[in-house]
């Protein structure tokens, strides 16, 4: 990417598991993540085992984590998290 022009990227991603296409998101958001302007930020419905491997490299939101039933303001915490 050329210029100093800073690229927000927010991904959803559906779960954290270290199943195939979380996976292959860990791999496609590190070689994006090389990328002096680009900022990327992960959302995941579910959690999983990939969340601390994504938040090495990456702020994370999980929607749905073990907390989720004493969740009192979804919203809020997306809000927060943009």
């Amino acid at each position: 990417m050329s210029g100093n022009k800073r690229i927000d990227i927010i991904v959803l991603g559906h779960e954290a598991s270290l199943s195939g296409a979380p996976l292959l998101l860990m791999n496609l958001l590190e070689l994006l993540q090389r990328q002096d302007s680009v900022h990327i930020r992960l959302s995941v419905h579910r959690d999983g085992p990939l969340v601390q491997a994504y938040a090495k490299y990456f702020p994370v939101l999980v929607l749905k984590s073990a907390d989720y039933g004493r969740e009192k303001n979804i919203a809020r915490k997306i809000s927060n998290f943009i």
